[in-house]
């Protein structure tokens, strides 16, 4: 059997589909690999790493794209399914659900397709689970983007000069990511609270240290067998919203953490430099143009651990340095 991995195209992406580790354990099994030439540089991985692990390095992606099984991160590009062999299969992020157009692609080409954001989250998978693990670093991330863009320190500091307030962080999710963006930003000093639509992870939030925000509003079965936050109806999220936007629920926070359902992020109306909020919107990929910032602040959308801001008001565009 022949795996290739080929070099992302998705602009900005850093991420790729086999470590050398991981190809030197598929070798070891019998198994031919080929990596496109600059595959694993932006993730830290040189050719001569691979070729070391006993992969076959090589020059463009044509041969990559016509092995037996293509290894991605990012969905294959229109390009990169014409140049796949036909009846060969795929594995990586698919995005099935809001991109049918590449699955339809896929099928055309008798391409057996496996989206790995898919894969059931129980414990035989939890080795494949890629949506946990991803979004166990976003979580940490945001928090990092977050601390990098506000024009203040998150720690409280004391010095002979005076004493510098923490800043005050607000969680909006407790998922995989929420949770580790609690964590990190306690770890970096922020006063931290959160919320989530699902009352029973009330707990966690407090067992990080964070108080656990409660709206006077219930979700209808707000979570699955599995534990995993449900969606709501488009009047849930409109109240939540309503709410969100109160500036004594947000304790009046510096930095606003979001990865929830709804693509709107409302900050609240203080009397106060609009630059001095930063709101963080997590997973959203290429749909940052449906968060929209109310009353103030800059929206930082954050697509794989990249980087998109958006100042409020203006329009003005921007890119941070997150990557």
């Amino acid at each position: 059997m022949r795996i290739a991995v080929p070099r992302e195209t998705a602009a900005g992406e850093r991420r790729v589909a086999l470590t050398p580790d991981a190809v030197k354990a598929l070798v070891k099994d019998g198994i031919q690999v080929a990596v496109q030439s600059g595959a694993g540089a932006s993730a830290g991985f040189d050719d001569a790493a691979y070729t070391a692990a006993g992969a076959r390095v090589t020059a463009g992606a044509g041969e990559a794209l016509a092995a037996d099984l293509v290894l991605k991160v990012a969905p294959p590009s229109e390009s990169e399914i014409a140049a796949m062999r036909e009846g060969a299969a795929y594995m990586g992020f698919l995005r099935p659900l809001d991109a049918p157009r590449v699955a339809q692609q896929l099928a055309q080409r008798r391409t057996t397709a496996f989206a790995l954001e898919l894969v059931p989250r129980i414990t035989r998978a939890q080795a494949m689970d890629a949506l946990s693990s991803q979004a166990n670093l976003a979580g940490y991330r945001a928090v990092l983007l977050a601390a990098i863009s506000l024009p203040r320190i998150f720690p409280m500091l004391v010095t002979a000069a005076g004493t510098i307030q923490p800043a005050r962080a607000f969680v909006i999710g407790a998922g995989v990511a929420g949770l580790q963006a609690i964590a990190t930003s306690r770890r970096l000093g922020a006063v931290t609270s959160a919320y989530d639509l699902r009352p029973a992870v009330k707990e966690q939030v407090q067992s990080l240290g964070a108080r656990f925000v409660e709206l006077p509003i219930e979700a209808q079965d707000a979570q699955d067998a599995g534990g995993y936050a449900r969606a709501q109806d488009e009047s849930f999220y409109s109240r939540q919203r309503e709410l969100l936007g109160d500036g004594a629920i947000l304790d009046d926070g510096d930095v606003v953490a979001d990865r929830t359902q709804h693509r709107q992020l409302v900050a609240d109306n203080h009397d106060r430099d609009a630059e001095a909020r930063i709101n963080v919107a997590q997973g959203i990929e290429q749909r940052a143009g449906g968060f929209r910032v109310e009353g103030g602040g800059r929206l930082v959308a954050q697509q794989h651990g990249r980087a998109a801001g958006q100042r409020a008001g203006d329009g003005h565009s921007l890119l941070l340095a997150a990557r």
